[in-house]
């Protein structure tokens, strides 16, 4: 059986080990369908379980977010940016008030992923 070496994120001639990270996210509907935005730093939801107003959550940094069909694509160089952006996110869909085994909808993480540059790649697995 082989197993996952532990990696620092740089390589011994100063080369980045990772190129980025990818996180996925799925819109999940069941009452009211829910139309997301994307405008500057903020990541708007609308018509989220009815309500007339908007919710917004905020994009840090030089994050890239990209809505395909009902995925949610976060990318960026930063682990730590791109996982606050997926938090907020997840959180602007936190349901108060109703019952949670009825109101699935929101907005949740399913994937996460990196991108390692090739000659770091081979190195992962320890014989």
């Amino acid at each position: 059986m082989k197993k996952i070496e532990i990696f620092d994120t740089t390589l011994r001639d100063g080369e980045q080990a990772t190129k980025g990270f990818k996180y996925k996210m799925k819109i999940v509907f069941v009452h009211f369908p829910m139309t997301v935005n994307i405008k500057d730093h903020e990541f708007i939801i609308s018509n989220f379980i009815g309500e007339r107003k908007s919710r917004e959550a905020k994009i840090l940094g030089d994050v890239k977010v990209s809505v395909q069909s009902d995925d949610v694509i976060i990318e960026g160089k930063s682990i730590e940016e791109v996982a606050q952006t997926a938090a907020n996110i997840q959180q602007a869909t936190k349901i108060r008030k109703k019952d949670l085994r009825k109101f699935i909808d929101g907005i949740y993480l399913y994937s996460k992923e990196w991108k390692l540059s090739e000659k770091y790649e081979w190195n992962l697995y320890k014989k």
